[in-house]
């Protein structure tokens, strides 16, 4: 098997794999392989936010910690917010 340059997951159990020729143009799918692949996008969430809104991208914006406790935290922010002085962590008052 070559070095799959991109692997989709098909289900648990037989899950699905791409792998390119070394043309580069054709892939050939395989079944069986235990191969995954991960993106970790780290401000997903926000960026589809200014997607949404695109009036956001304006100004500073900066996203909540996931939950509803009592001291809640800056989860994701913009550049401009960034820039304004808060960061992932803050707690918010």
């Amino acid at each position: 098997m070559s070095n799959p340059l991109l692997c989709a997951h098909g289900g648990f159990t037989h899950p699905t794999v791409w792998e390119w020729e070394p043309t580069g143009t054709t892939a050939t799918r395989q079944r069986g392989s235990r191969q995954a692949l991960c993106a970790w996008l780290p401000t997903f969430e926000l960026r589809l936010e200014l997607v949404r809104t695109p009036e956001l991208d304006s100004t500073s914006v900066a996203l909540l910690s996931p939950g509803e406790g009592t001291r809640r935290t800056v989860w994701q922010v913009s550049e401009r917010a960034s820039v304004a002085g808060v960061w992932p962590g803050q707690l918010i008052s």
